[in-house]
């Protein structure tokens, strides 16, 4: 059909539809497809249908009444220069009939609504509901749509406009960053599209049929629909746009006339393919994430301001100073010059000295500023520590995995699952040539877009997945484990080799087995080689030995059940380097911890489980309804070099006001509380916080509890944990959840228990991946109402100097690279049972100690990395002994040692023979202590050094002068006495 026959069918079945009854949401999808509603016959019966404007009757106002409003002047000169938008046909007479019925119809409507300010460009946006709808029906629908599309842009100021229209650039940004950059390079902002935003292009189209076509989408949709908008003509002028970005004139005027250009049509297509690529929601968050940005700069610009002040008032008082003692100097010089004698010489030297001394101080002083000024990061008065944060990618439709280091180049990778649960993706970092880099991280890092992994093809959605190596040939396999709701199926997906190096085998006709609940991976047999245990009904257990051949070992069982919730856990928790097993499992309707204690006895499995202990849950916890249980975690996080295991949980529904953490102690077997100081530094008094429970039952199954995750977030020694924060602002449900770190301040001397202080910032997950010893941060969020996941990687910089020690252990299956895969060491492979502590001194001169675990948990999305980081704090000292371990097959430990280990390095341990140690080998890479300060330090000392040089060179001259004098006075004072 050509473009009439479609019009005419598509009219026929308005009217039609307008005939049989009104289905708004019909109406709209009309306003929407292509020419929208045609003609102004058919908006003046849609239109009020689509904005809900019920028949009412409005107030009529006198002349009188209309002249005493506040913008009366102001609306008459704009309407006076309304001729561009009028048909040409008309005579003067109609011409003034319509500026009069269009002042009644603008002021009438700022009458209607008091709080709202006029601006121009509003009589545009009145004109085109004139010209379609009449002066009643205008103004009916006007009084309708202006509290939700139109309070922005009239409020007293233009400040929320501005922060509306940023979102242009925040969405620009996303699809075309290097344009985007580019734009922002010249200086421009949003600020060229004003006219269209605020008038809806009423003012800058010249053909009032594609204004009204564009009213039609506006109408219909969502009011970010201009920000759509706005963003589809820049891009659809991309190559016209990059051609005159050099100049700041050009490139305004050219923004300024992209509307003109292009069909309307076209737009209207383009805006609403990027509404369904980039929702709303994703669009805010953007627009969030941007504004934060721009927050950072404008603080840390700010600080160097005034820094620079300062800097400047101490040159002044410094010069002022030196300038008096200068006077003071010549005025003793004259003075003893008169009087004569030795004293005088002495003293002037002196004052000399002093004055060369104060130049040297000064000097110092500049160059000092000038290595802090240039070093000096941003701080937010709300991040732990002063940290910042940049925005480093976003990738929507995924959900975050595992981490691995998947091709063995010591950069950690990160495994995806589509948002349907179907495939695998996999972001490959870039290799490079060294872990450390001496110059300063660039903030502009960034990670590949996922690429697919593996597409299985089974037949349940993927409810987990698990980074191990499950044949013993030191290449990362993949645990998958799939379920739609009852029990979980897994399947092991194999590394390839050689060229097929990052790709995986599975065979889905074959899984390894069939759970009630997650299994855990851990390694029974201390082989170095991932094992599998879990339960396949309520009396059996089984035990899947990796390996060449796996074999599997079923083991009768009698205790209470494990807990559908998955939680469970791998690790030594009493310091005999032999791992024990944590479950929870449930007796009765009650909830409780099961501790699997191993010994060497035990080894190759499991002892008898009848006889494992029952750790009952704190009493908060106990005497519950219905409690909700976040997944526990296990570490040092009193830094008395023990393991403890932390366990969020929350006693009502919602969290609210019934948040607790608890930690509980192998060796006191006894549970304490920890004080949490639940409302974010810098936050809003208003609201009140708590822990966020998980509102998802679809996707990969995580914790109850949004979070928790581990790590030292400010690398103080002391362990901190990442969360979900709900805050509540009265009503029965929370009004949002916001990424959080609970910052680990210590145990209080006042209280004598441990206290968390909570922090706002983004992130759910902690991983270290940028190799310098700082955790970054992964954002997983979810769109309830689209079902649809994001990702986020957010780069953090530390403002102040923090030392740290990464260990990573390999799995010493192989004696050096040319035995491994591919001539390769498995560095990033996951080896589940791994422990590791460290001791050194303190900057008070106390014991400093930690111990950690590595390759604990594979449960719940608990995103592990194969490494741990151990925070040194502010003093760079020596580690004194660095301790690895990994689990015995005899009573022969298996303990490596390193002495006085230098920090801010990364270890990396092969513990090949196992039986062995002495024969392991450790590799250091380190970093400099303080980047590129090391070269500035080390620039400064020269300078000195120079510096001091001249001085000792100028003074030893003036004294050789001073000498010389002196024999010439006692010469002619010899002669004197002779004569």
């Amino acid at each position: 059909m050509d473009c009439n026959e479609v019009k005419t069918y598509k009219r026929s079945q308005i009217f039609k539809h307008l005939e049989n009854g009104c289905d708004v949401k019909y109406l709209q999808e009309f306003c929407i497809t292509t020419f929208g509603l045609m003609d102004n016959e058919v908006r003046r019966r849609v239109w009020p249908i689509i904005t809900g404007v019920e028949s009412r009757n409005e107030v009529c106002y006198s002349e009188d009444v209309l002249t005493t409003h506040h913008s009366y002047h102001q609306v008459k000169l704009d309407v006076n220069r309304l001729d561009s938008l009028l048909p040409p046909d008309l005579d003067s007479a109609e011409k003034d009939e319509i500026r009069a019925v269009m002042m009644r119809l603008t002021v009438s409507l700022l009458l209607d609504n008091p709080h709202l300010h006029y601006y121009q460009g509003f009589h545009d946006i009145c004109y085109i509901f004139l010209s379609v709808l009449g002066e009643n029906e205008a103004r009916s629908v006007l009084n309708r749509i202006l509290p939700q599309r139109f309070s922005l842009f009239m409020e007293a100021s233009m400040d929320s406009t501005v922060d509306y229209m940023q979102l242009i650039f925040a969405l620009l940004g996303y699809l075309r960053p290097t344009l985007t950059e580019n734009l922002e390079q010249v200086g421009l902002g949003p600020h060229f599209a004003l006219a269209w935003i605020v008038t809806w292009f009423a003012h800058v189209l010249q053909e009032m049929d594609d204004v009204r076509r564009l009213f039609d989408l506006f109408l219909a949709t969502d009011p970010l629909m201009l920000i759509y908008l706005s963003v589809a003509i820049i891009i659809r002028s991309d190559e016209e746009v990059q051609s005159t970005t050099a100049d700041f004139g050009m490139l305004h005027h050219t923004l300024l006339r992209l509307p003109k250009k292009h069909p309307v049509e076209e737009l209207v297509r383009n805006s609403v393919r990027l509404y369904s690529t980039v929702p709303p929601d994703l669009l805010l968050t953007l627009g969030k994430q941007r504004q934060a940005l721009s927050d950072s700069k404008n603080v840390r610009h700010k600080k160097q301001m005034t820094s620079g002040h300062r800097s400047n008032v101490k040159w002044y008082f410094g010069a002022i100073f030196i300038a008096a003692l200068a006077y003071v100097v010549y005025w003793w010089r004259i003075t003893f010059k008169e009087a004569g004698g030795i004293a005088y010489v002495i003293l002037f030297n002196q004052m000399r000295l002093l004055l060369f001394s104060l130049w040297i101080w000064n000097c110092l002083h500049c160059i000092t500023f000038s290595v802090s000024a240039s070093q000096s990061g941003p701080s937010s008065p709300t991040g732990p520590s002063g940290s910042t944060f940049s925005t480093a990618c976003t990738w929507p439709g995924y959900q975050l995995a595992a981490f691995a280091d998947l091709n063995a180049d010591r950069q950690m990778d990160v495994v995806l699952v589509n948002a349907d649960g179907t495939q695998l993706y996999a972001s490959v970092a870039p290799s490079s040539q060294s872990t450390f880099a001496l110059a300063q991280r660039s903030i502009s890092r960034t990670l590949p877009n996922p690429s697919l992994l593996l597409s299985p093809g089974l037949n349940e959605p993927i409810r987990s997945v698990a980074a191990a190596d499950f044949n013993g040939d030191s290449v990362v396999d993949l645990l998958i484990l799939t379920s739609s709701s009852g029990p979980y199926t897994a399947f092991i997906a194999y590394g390839e080799t050689g060229s097929k190096r990052g790709s995986f085998a599975l065979d889905k006709s074959k899984p390894v087995g069939t759970f009630t609940s997650q299994p855990l991976v851990c390694d029974l047999n201390s082989d170095a080689i991932a094992d599998l245990y879990g339960q396949t009904s309520a009396t059996q257990h089984m035990i899947i030995y990796g390996g060449n051949i796996s074999s599997i070992v079923s083991i009768p069982y009698n205790g209470p059940k494990w807990s559908s919730l998955g939680y469970s856990a791998f690790g030594d928790v009493d310091g005999d380097t032999i791992p024990d097993v944590l479950i929870l499992v449930e007796q009765g309707d009650q909830p409780k911890l099961q501790l699997i204690r191993r010994d060497v006895s035990s080894i190759p499995g499991l002892p008898d489980l009848s006889k494992a202990e029952l750790i009952d849950l704190p009493r908060q916890l106990e005497a519950a309804t219905k409690p909700t249980l976040g997944l526990f975690s296990l570490g040092d996080y009193d830094s008395d070099g023990k393991i403890e295991l932390l366990l969020p949980a929350c006693t009502t529904s919602g969290c609210r006001d019934g948040s607790h953490i608890f930690m509980y102690d192998f060796e006191l077997t006894e549970w304490a509380s920890i004080d949490i100081i639940w409302e974010p530094k810098g936050a809003h008094p208003s609201y009140s916080w708590s822990l966020a429970e998980t509102p998802v039952t679809t996707g990969l199954t995580v914790s109850s509890v949004v979070g928790p995750t581990v790590g030292d977030f400010d690398l103080d020694g002391r362990p901190d944990v990442g969360v979900g924060l709900a805050y509540w602002s009265g009503s029965s449900s929370p009004t949002g959840t916001v990424p959080a770190v609970l910052l680990n301040e210590g145990v209080q001397s006042s209280t004598e228990r441990l206290q968390f202080r909570a922090f706002l910032l983004s992130g759910a997950s902690l991983p270290e991946e940028n190799a310098h010893g700082t955790l970054d941060i992964f954002v997983m969020s979810l769109n309830e109402a689209l079902d649809k996941p994001t990702v986020s990687l957010f780069l953090q910089q530390l403002v102040n100097d923090f030392y740290f020690i990464k260990v990573t252990v390999l799995n010493g299956l192989c004696s050096g690279p040319q035995k491994c895969p591919d001539n390769r060491f498995p560095y990033g492979l996951p080896v589940p049972g791994l422990s590791s502590s460290f001791s050194t001194e303190g900057a008070s001169g106390a014991k400093h100690v930690g111990a950690g675990l590595i390759g604990v948990q594979s449960c719940c999305s608990a995103l592990q990395l194969p490494s741990i980081v151990f925070g040194l704090g502010p003093f760079a000292n020596y580690v004194d002994r660095l301790n690895i371990a990994i689990p015995p097959v005899s009573r022969k430990s298996r303990l490596f040692a390193i002495p006085a280990l230098v920090p801010n390095s990364e270890v990396f341990v092969n513990p090949y023979p196992h039986d062995s140690p002495n024969g392991w080998t450790a590799r250091l890479f380190l970093q400099p202590l303080y980047n590129m300060k090391v070269l500035y330090i080390a620039i400064t000392l020269i300078c000195v050094c120079v510096v001091l040089i001249a001085i000792i060179t100028i003074l030893h001259c003036l004294e050789l002068r001073e000498d010389r004098l002196e024999k010439q006075r006692e010469a002619q004072r010899f002669h004197f006495d002779a004569m």
